[in-house]
């Protein structure tokens, strides 16, 4: 009889798709670009605003094909540009953003009144199969500027409307990013008061509009500063601030070279600064951080973005480990995101350095070109798990981990660009200790081996393993060595199970269990 250990098949996670960075890499004709700058800065957020339109979302292979099966679990997130005319881009009509009306020459379907038009943007994404509609949301009102800001009845009034036109057209999720209001916190508190007030239901996500490198000081072309986020001017206090009130508080973008270390070290830092807070956080496109830690994720990665000849934007290969999307939501079926404040934080008094110098067509933060960057963070964090034993040869480990409330068990080894200029993961022997004998435990990315000291006695108990992504577990009892309390699963074997259902080049993402 077959066994499949995901017997729950719904989440409460607030896991969303974004169209940002399918808007820029995998709209029509960027494999054509012969100029690596019509991606880079505001050309390339040019070009990606005007891409996002009711066409390319509906067509074939269009942006709300994508994600089948588990799209049923994924707010489908709109980004910066559905709720201005093409053409309009805020280095020259900036006071254009934040109307939250659906553009009509951009979604010439969705007709009537502003909330009529939003509930026919709603059904587009539902009638696809999504969980939801989610909008970018740009935190100022039309009009606003530095020089211009509505009276506090005004703003009261102005997004109250906005928030009775969502309810209406049942919109799910509010990504509230850049705008006049970016850095005001009292501005974003307000804004979750008229939430609860008016449609409690609706997540709304907080951030601090940050560079994409922690800490990145140029002098004469060299980085002077750390590249610590902890060191990072008021950075840390800010976002800290910010997220003490906040439902989800987003990590910010980063760039692919160092995606793992920047947001490995943001999330430390937050950790550390402000352990009550009651605050999940959304750590976008690093699927199995989140499933590892307990965060939201916010996908950005898709198999719709093209091989570009003359610009490298996915040094990971991100878009061809779509599978990695799947296994990270199914387990957290089991283990679904918790607050900051429900779990104490273990930080590694270790750090893991990257560097990499940035040729022409490397990255969009144009500052960054020709230049060498320095990313740190610490070589473990944890959730309610201590990592006191990691053996390794060589390459400093990268870890995430958690102990899940309910008392889920899940540890991610992470890649990230080793002294030696390659994207890899550094192999370990990691132990978890005091895990339950009924808990499942998640197993993300490429190990020397793990080690599981559970709370009894586990000889005689068999043993059971499955690739998230699939519905059938395999008997691993024979291919794992018990001793007590511990039992001990080496890498080889967690790689082949890990990747048993997928045709990409994913990581390995795996669930254990005992019977």
């Amino acid at each position: 009889m077959p066994v499949n250990l995901i017997t729950n098949s719904s989440t409460s996670a607030s896991n969303y798709y974004c169209t940002w960075q399918t808007q820029n890499f995998g709209r029509h004709g960027a494999e054509e670009e012969t100029d690596p700058a019509a991606f880079i800065g505001g050309t390339g957020a040019e070009k990606a605003r005007d891409f996002l339109d009711e066409k390319h979302l509906t067509e074939h292979e269009g942006l709300l094909s994508q994600y089948d099966p588990i799209r049923r679990d994924l707010y489908f997130v709109l980004d910066d540009g559905w709720d201005v005319s093409y053409g309009v881009h805020p280095t020259t009509q900036r006071e254009r953003f934040g109307s939250l009306e659906v553009a009509a020459d951009r979604f010439p379907s969705c007709t009537g009144s502003p909330a009529e038009r939003l509930k026919g943007l709603s059904n587009l994404v539902m009638q696809a199969g999504w969980r939801g509609l989610g909008l970018w949301v740009s935190a100022q009102a039309v009009g606003e500027s530095g020089s211009h800001q509505l009276s506090a009845d005004e703003s009261d009034a102005y997004w109250s409307e906005r928030l009775r036109w969502s309810r209406y057209a049942g919109v799910a999720y509010w990504k509230v990013d850049w705008g006049t209001h970016q850095d005001d916190i009292a501005w974003r508190r307000r804004l979750d008061e008229l939430r609860a007030l008016i449609y409690p239901e609706l997540v709304i996500e907080h951030c601090l509009p940050i560079a994409p490198g922690n800490n990145v000081v140029l002098e004469n072309d060299r980085q002077i500063s750390s590249g610590r986020f902890g060191e990072w001017w008021d950075i840390p206090q800010r976002s800290s601030d910010m997220l003490r009130g906040t439902q989800v508080f987003r990590t910010y973008d980063v760039l692919p070279q160092f995606s793992q270390i920047s947001t490995m070290d943001r999330i430390a830092s937050l950790l550390q600064e402000s352990p009550q807070s009651p605050a999940i956080l959304n750590c976008e496109d690093e699927a199995y951080i989140g499933a590892a830690m307990g965060w939201n994720i916010g996908v950005m990665r898709s198999s719709l973005n093209k091989e570009l000849p003359i610009y490298d934007f996915d040094p990971q290969r991100l878009s061809h480990k779509t599978t990695e999307i799947q296994r990270a939501v199914r387990w957290q079926y089991l283990a679904p995101p918790f607050p900051i404040q429900d779990a104490k934080t273990y930080v590694s008094g270790e750090a893991v350095i990257s560097r990499h110098y940035f040729g022409s067509a490397e990255t969009w933060m144009g500052d960054y070109i020709h230049k060498e960057i320095l990313q740190t963070c610490p070589s473990y964090v944890s959730r309610g798990l201590p990592l006191k034993h990691i053996a390794y040869d060589g390459e400093r480990p990268l870890l995430a981990a958690s102990r899940h409330p309910n008392g889920a068990v899940a540890v991610a080894a992470l890649g990230y660009l080793t002294t030696n200029g390659r994207y890899e993961t550094p192999l370990c022997t990691v132990r978890l200790p005091e895990v339950a004998v009924q808990a499942p435990v998640g197993i993300f990315g490429f190990f020397k081996g793990v080690e599981i000291d559970y709370t009894t006695a586990v000889e005689g108990r068999r043993v059971f393993a499955q690739d998230l992504a699939s519905s059938q577990a395999e008997d691993i009892t024979a291919r794992v060595k018990t001793r007590g309390n511990r039992l001990y699963i080496d890498g080889e074997t967690l790689r082949k199970i890990g990747t048993t259902a997928q045709s990409d080049e994913s990581e390995p993402g795996l669930m254990l269990c005992l019977q």
